[in-house]
């Protein structure tokens, strides 16, 4: 009997070890800029990393990141006289999982695509649209870096 609480005593003393904490992500590597809401419009360049926080949602933060552009949008000199083409983009929606979400803007249009239900993609509980593409190819820059270009997003709860 003596060797079984012996044995009992042991195993919960070993079970009390004191847990460490996971290390902490630095907050400051993290500027202001970088953390955006569901709902606001987001300026994001190629490969950048921003944070979202969904405060609906309690507090559920993700990332999101520029991952690719393909450029087929008409020059702005040939608008008026050709189909004005299109641009797409690929933005990695990490949370637990990434997920790639592709968005379309047409070209030849100056002010910027309208966020409304028929544009833009629903998925992921979230309806995704691409405003604003830049630069806008032109006969001076028809071939743009891949990390010269900045997206304008509006991710909103449907």
């Amino acid at each position: 009997m003596m060797r079984i609480i012996s044995i009992l005593v042991i195993i919960i003393i070993v079970g009390c070890k004191k847990n460490t904490p996971a290390p902490t992500t630095n907050t400051n590597s993290v500027s202001n800029d970088s953390i955006n809401y569901i709902g606001d419009t987001i300026v994001i360049k190629t490969g950048e990393i921003k944070i979202l926080v969904d405060t609906v949602a309690g507090q559920n933060s993700y990332k999101i990141v520029l991952d690719s552009v393909e450029e087929n949008r008409t020059f702005y000199e040939y608008c008026y006289v050709s189909f004005p083409g299109f641009a797409r983009v690929k933005i990695k929606w990490i949370n637990k999982d990434t997920a790639n979400i592709r968005l379309k803007i047409f070209g030849c249009d100056t002010i910027g695509a309208s966020c409304n239900p028929n544009t833009g993609v629903d998925t992921l509980g979230y309806h995704f649209c691409l405003i604003k593409l830049s630069p806008y190819p032109d006969t001076s820059n028809s071939s743009i870096p891949l990390n010269d270009y900045v997206a304008t997003l509006k991710i909103e709860k449907p």
